[in-house]
C-alpha cells in the first residue's frame, strides 16, 4: 500500500525515476512502468540480476532498506513516456547489469535523456585514479618508498578492476538500440 500512496502523493507519472540511498550512501535507481491508477503498480530497473520489473513488494523491500532521496521526472511529453516504457520492457531479461559500464544509473539515464551515463562510477574512478596518483607522486618526491607504492597498488588495483570490467562487458555487451 505504501507505494501507491507514495505514487499519488509525489504525483509520479510513467517513466518517472526514484532514487534510493541505501546506507553505504550508494545510489540505486528504478523508474515507473505503470501509468497513474494501476492497481499493482510496477517498476523497472538494471539490477545485479539484469533488467528486471520490480514488483511493488520488492519496491518495499528496497525502501525498507534504503532511503527515498530524489524523484527524477522524465523530460518528455506522454508519447515519448510511452515509448520510453516499451523500449526498457523489451530489455526485461537481459542479463546487461555490469557495475562499471551498465549499472541502474546507466539504464535510468538512458532510458530518461538516452545516453547511459553514470555520475557514481565517474566519481568513484576518478576518485580512486587521482588518489593512487597522488600518492604514488608524493610518496616518489616526498621519500617515501611505502606512500609510493602504496598509491601504485591503488592505480593497479583500478587498473585490473577496468580491465575485468571491460572483459566482463565484452561478453555481454547492452543493447543499445531503439
Amino acid at each position: 500500500m505504501f507505494v501507491k500512496t507514495f505514487i499519488g502523493k509525489n504525483k509520479l507519472e510513467q517513466c518517472d525515476a526514484v532514487e534510493l540511498t541505501d546506507p553505504l550512501g550508494l545510489k540505486h535507481y528504478a523508474m515507473l512502468v505503470d501509468e497513474h491508477g494501476c492497481l499493482r503498480p510496477r517498476f523497472i530497473g538494471n539490477l545485479s540480476g539484469g533488467v528486471q520489473i520490480l514488483s511493488e513488494q520488492q519496491i518495499e523491500e528496497y525502501v525498507g532498506k534504503c532511503e527515498i532521496t530524489k524523484i527524477e521526472r522524465f523530460p518528455g511529453d506522454r508519447a515519448q513516456r510511452k515509448n520510453a516504457i516499451l523500449k526498457a520492457l523489451r530489455r526485461v531479461g537481459e542479463k546487461a547489469y555490469n557495475i562499471i559500464f551498465h549499472n541502474c544509473e546507466h539504464f535510468k539515464n538512458w532510458l530518461l535523456y538516452g545516453k547511459a551515463t553514470s555520475k557514481q562510477v565517474i566519481a568513484m574512478t576518478t576518485g580512486a585514479g587521482l588518489l593512487g596518483f597522488g600518492l604514488a607522486f608524493l610518496g616518489t618526491h616526498g621519500g617515501s618508498k611505502a606512500i609510493a607504492k602504496a598509491g601504485k597498488i591503488i592505480l593497479i588495483f583500478l587498473a585490473v578492476i577496468l580491465l575485468v570490467a571491460i572483459v566482463h562487458n565484452g561478453n555481454n555487451p547492452p543493447k543499445e538500440a531503439d
